[in-house]
């Protein structure tokens, strides 16, 4: 199996990161036929030495860098792709703040869902972030029906489970120890 990995990488200093890198590990180890590529993801004015496994790039900031990686994947010769996402890494929050002591909504604007609508391979997004009351400028850029018809997605928790739609994700438990056990060059395990 191909895959082409979305998420931020090592070296960059990330959760999220460092899970990916330890899930491809993990994943090499249990199939050792696995290749793994990813679409590495950076904060703007940011250049990283990555190593070979990274064989794209995505800066932060706006849609067409991640618009444009999608295209780029489709190119390849990858079989399915795996996005890691935090609402931070696929979106940018615009406005908002206080105004005394209360707190003025902003807009969130998703740059997940334009990823999503250029990729035409197949592709398994992991929401490391489920939102237990979504603020509405989520709810305005990433509604849930969008989010379901493009990909299938998996929950990390079993709390996750009841802040589903009607129709929730499929499940997992997460037991990334599981596979960490097995990569013995594994050293963080994400909390989650």
């Amino acid at each position: 199996m191909r895959i082409a990995f979305v998420s931020t990488y090592p070296p960059r200093r990330c959760g999220i990161a460092t899970f990916t890198s330890d899930l491809m590990g993990a994943m090499r180890q249990a199939e050792a036929r696995t290749q793994a590529r990813v679409a590495a993801i950076d904060e703007r004015n940011t250049v990283r030495a990555y190593g070979s496994e990274v064989r794209w790039r995505i800066r932060q900031g706006g849609p067409v860098s991640y618009m444009a990686a999608a295209r780029e994947i489709d190119r390849s010769n990858a079989d399915v792709v795996c996005v890691q996402h935090e609402f931070g890494l696929y979106g940018l929050w615009k406005g908002g703040g206080y105004a005394g002591e209360h707190w003025i909504e902003g807009t969130y604007e998703d740059h997940l869902t334009p990823f999503l609508e250029e990729l035409k391979k197949p592709a398994l997004v992991t929401m490391h972030t489920v939102l237990p009351e979504p603020s509405p400028a989520i709810r305005t850029a990433v509604p849930r029906s969008t989010m379901n018809r493009f990909f299938n997605s998996k929950v990390a928790s079993f709390i996750a489970v009841s802040l589903q739609s009607a129709q929730p994700a499929p499940i997992f438990e997460r037991r990334t120890s599981d596979f960490i056990r097995k990569a013995p060059s594994a050293t963080t395990v994400c909390a989650g």
